[in-house]
């Protein structure tokens, strides 16, 4: 049954993510392009600042595409739920939990494909993996400094996109727990989720005896406010937090999945209620 609701899922939105894949790719060609043709001119020049917007703004869409991801999923699960498309699925015999993994996972499938032409965007558009040297570079040194931080970051990243997409499918689901004023319900919901996140938080580095890394490292910031252009302040920064990550990242990730799964729990519950489905 999950795989049916997964390809069900990827059926709904394939063009959305096709015209995407394509845009980016056919902006990688005129970026690829412009820099051909006037990538090597004089800095002043009028072109060459047109050409360096363009490269911005096709570096935000990249950026972007990723987060129009997480917008169709969620867009997805509020239509296929709650929708009248919805009142025809919930017929389907799954249960909530079945509903909420098969938002979960194709997020993730098309959230690798994206990524995957992001990255055939970005080597077009360099005309060569030259530019990756540069962008692997600081992965790199964290990996030498502290190899168990490179790991935990590497699964915090594979966690986040599922716990953004979950605490808005609880957001989503908690509102339309209520007849009326579903946005402002959900709204409250969403702050009430971040108190008890906080809340959590705070027990398990209490409990672990490590300070709160999220505050360390704003702090270790802001000792540093020329770390982007500064090189000796960038390897200043990159060393104090692989410091202070060895003692905090155990904590930050037990707290992170603890979140996960109980926002998994809570949503499956809500929708069993809401549906009288099981």
């Amino acid at each position: 049954m999950l795989i049916k609701l997964i390809k069900y899922d990827i059926r709904a939105d394939y063009k959305k993510y096709a015209i995407t894949a394509a845009a980016l790719i056919l902006i990688s060609i005129v970026v690829r392009f412009a820099d051909v043709k006037f990538g090597s001119l004089d800095d002043n020049s009028d072109w060459k600042v047109l050409f360096r917007v363009l490269v911005g703004a096709f570096i935000t869409l990249c950026g972007s595409a990723v987060l129009l991801t997480l917008i169709f999923s969620v867009v997805r699960y509020q239509k296929k739920m709650y929708s009248d498309e919805g009142y025809l699925l919930n017929t389907i015999p799954a249960n909530p939990m079945l509903h909420i993994l098969s938002s979960l996972i194709t997020e993730y499938i098309w959230l690798i494909a994206i990524a995957a032409v992001d990255v055939v965007a970005l080597i077009i558009s360099a005309g060569g993996l030259d530019f990756w040297r540069g962008f692997l570079m600081p992965i790199r040194y964290v990996i030498e400094i502290d190899p168990a931080f490179a790991i935990y970051l590497l699964t915090f990243l594979l966690i986040f996109p599922g716990t953004m997409m979950l605490t808005l499918i609880f957001v989503i689901n908690f509102g339309y727990l209520f007849r009326s004023h579903r946005v402002l319900a959900g709204i409250g919901g969403y702050v009430g989720l971040m108190i008890i996140s906080n809340i959590l938080s705070s027990v398990v580095y209490m409990i672990s005896g490590k300070s709160n890394f999220n505050a360390a490292t704003m702090k270790i910031l802001s000792d540093n406010p020329n770390y982007i252009t500064s090189d000796e302040s960038y390897q200043i920064v990159m060393r104090e937090l692989a410091k202070l990550a060895s003692g905090t990242y155990i904590s930050t990730l037990i707290v992170n999945v603890i979140f996960f799964a109980a926002i998994f729990i809570v949503s499956s519950y809500i929708l069993k209620k809401r549906f009288n489905i099981d």
